[in-house]
């Protein structure tokens, strides 16, 4: 493991993360989740959408504050990365570090487990348009599987892409909502969402190693050398598990 300050930060690691003021009460963030509906306040009124984005950051605080997600990126030349809608589990023996580049309106879900002899495996997955919970439920078995005990196994889930005009959608939100939803039960330790805000910003790369998640948009990582993983799909059923990459990417089983 690199120590933190062996880290490489740039500029474009500075992300504001105070998104936004939240300057309604909740009773009034409530009545957006509602029928739209003209507010007649002395303020111009928050888009319904933008004011969901508001209300789950404030309800579910002490996840954005996780001190495990670090800005920056550890000085390697050899990575092993995760392509979208794939994910892949690894021991740290093998591999020190998985990684995903590209995270625009996609979540990058990161997973820990330990065996109970102290070995710790990696997982992460590159999620787009596949349920959130179908993710979580493969990263866990595929940890277990290894022999992770479950109530060591944590996640982190870092990307989305913020919409906050009602006719462009919703961005990511509701995958994000998803999340947010299932940290208890899936032991979700920390979140990051909306760091890419519109097209055309650099888009978002995640590691995970043992003992903390990176995250940056320095373009340079992703321009560094790295290994394509041999990833299984996202949405294969558990009996497709041994399959090889290309005949589960064929798979009628596949649920998306």
């Amino acid at each position: 493991m690199f120590p933190l300050d062996h880290a490489i930060f740039s500029d474009s690691d500075s992300i504001d993360l105070d998104f936004w003021d939240l300057g309604y009460t909740d009773d009034l963030l409530g009545r957006f989740q509602g029928p739209m509906e003209i507010l007649q306040t002395h303020e111009q009124p928050r888009n319904p959408v933008e004011a969901r984005y508001d209300l789950a950051r404030k309800q579910y605080s002490h996840l954005y504050q996780c001190r495990e997600l670090i800005s920056g990126y550890p000085d390697i030349k050899d990575i092993l990365v995760v392509e979208m809608d794939y994910f892949e589990v690894v021991s740290v023996k093998e591999e020190k570090y998985l990684s995903t580049v590209g995270l625009g309106p996609c979540l990058g879900i990161c997973a820990r487990g330990w065996t109970e002899e102290g070995e710790c495996f990696l997982g992460l997955a590159h999620l787009s348009i596949q349920p959130p919970r179908l993710c979580l439920e493969q990263l866990t078995d595929k940890l277990k599987g290894q022999g992770c005990l479950d109530h060591s196994i944590q996640f982190f889930v870092i990307g989305g892409m913020k919409s906050i005009c009602e006719e462009e959608g919703s961005g990511s939100l509701e995958s994000e909502t998803e999340i947010l939803e299932l940290s208890n039960e899936f032991n979700i330790q920390g979140v990051l969402f909306n760091l890419v805000e519109r097209e055309g910003e650099p888009f978002l790369s995640v590691i995970i190693s043992e003992t903390c998640v990176y995250y940056t948009r320095d373009q340079s990582f992703a321009e560094k050398h790295y290994r394509i993983s041999d990833t299984k799909l996202i949405g294969c059923s558990s009996s497709d598990d041994e399959m090889s990459f290309e005949s589960c990417s064929s798979s009628s089983k596949c649920l998306f």
